[in-house]
């Protein structure tokens, strides 16, 4: 996609890498919070799961509203319910 927005193959491998660290920038945080808040994780991993689910469904959405058949729509919206 950064290729395609007219970023050269070193830039968006970079820019690319960067974005994949700031995971590891969020493990860092979570660990810190895990040592000083008590049960830090009751409330981080609902977030986390509910942010992936918010992710997903942004990215789907707008995919299912391109079918127009009636009976294929339904299947998926199935599959969402049943996903979900």
């Amino acid at each position: 996609m950064l290729i395609h927005g007219g970023f050269t193959k070193k830039r968006a491998l970079l820019l690319n890498f960067l974005t994949a660290l700031t995971a590891f920038i969020g493990l860092g945080i979570a660990i810190v919070l895990d040592a000083y808040v008590d049960n830090v994780s009751q409330y981080l991993i609902p977030l986390a799961a509910g942010l992936f689910i918010y992710i997903a469904a942004a990215d789907l959405i707008p995919e299912l509203h391109k079918e127009t058949k009636i009976k294929q729509s339904l299947f998926q919206l199935g599959a969402f319910i049943i996903g979900i």
